[in-house]
């Protein structure tokens, strides 16, 4: 499995130009990842993202072409902060899942503010052992 940044440049995939475009845009959190986890063993995959205060009906989980996409866009209300240090504007990540794995077959649920996606292995058949003549 892949990680990328957005995909903003045309169907091409510059990790290096999103960063920077992130950090120097007006609303830079818009195209930021949320922090996230992989865990994986031999018959699934998990990814963890956080998204505390987020409700999942507002979180955007699609796979088109073996890419998965984790959105969420916030818009925030215009309020005079004298400090502030938790944003939700929005994230975006993007993951490339191998073919080793079951696109039409993912589960999510959300768990004390952590987003929690499984993706479960196909089934492989068992391999046999070829002899040499």
């Amino acid at each position: 499995m892949t990680y990328y940044y957005k995909n903003t440049n045309n169907g091409h995939v510059n990790s290096w130009d999103n960063l920077i475009d992130s950090i120097f845009s007006e609303k830079s959190f818009d195209n930021v990842p949320a922090p996230s986890n992989i865990l994986s063993d031999d018959k699934h995959v998990e990814i963890h993202l956080q998204a505390p205060g987020i409700n999942k009906e507002d979180i955007d989980i699609n796979v088109k072409d073996g890419i998965l996409e984790v959105s969420y866009d916030g818009a925030q209300e215009d309020q005079s902060f004298v400090h502030q240090q938790i944003f939700k504007d929005g994230f975006y990540n993007k993951f490339k899942l191998s073919k080793d794995l079951d696109h039409k077959n993912i589960e999510a649920s959300m768990n004390n503010g952590i987003l929690e996606i499984s993706i479960k292995r196909k089934k492989s058949l068992p391999k046999s052992r070829i002899k040499i003549n």
